[in-house]
């Protein structure tokens, strides 16, 4: 699974701006696998992240040379479901 949602991130990122903010959506355990490929993280770690539904993930990405880190700067956010659920 890792490798074909990793196939069309990578395509996704390779077609857009560098600059660009971009917003994927996708289920918990594809983002999960996304995760760990991005932060270099083994793919037998991936259930250690929690993913709520709709859940907010925030990765500056700076590419997946040997010297380039993506930073995780906001993982798992689920603080708008709570603003949404007087409203509905």
């Amino acid at each position: 699974m890792q490798d074909r949602a990793w196939a069309g991130l990578e395509e996704f990122l390779n077609v857009n701006d560098k600059e660009e903010t971009l917003l994927i959506a996708c289920h918990g355990g594809t983002i999960r696998t996304l995760l760990c490929k991005l932060l270099d993280i083994s793919i037998s770690h991936c259930w250690n992240f929690s993913q709520g539904n709709t859940a907010i993930n925030r990765i500056f990405y700076n590419g997946m040379g040997e010297y380039d880190h993506n930073i995780l700067n906001l993982l798992n956010d689920t603080a708008h479901v709570e603003l949404l659920q007087g409203h509905v």
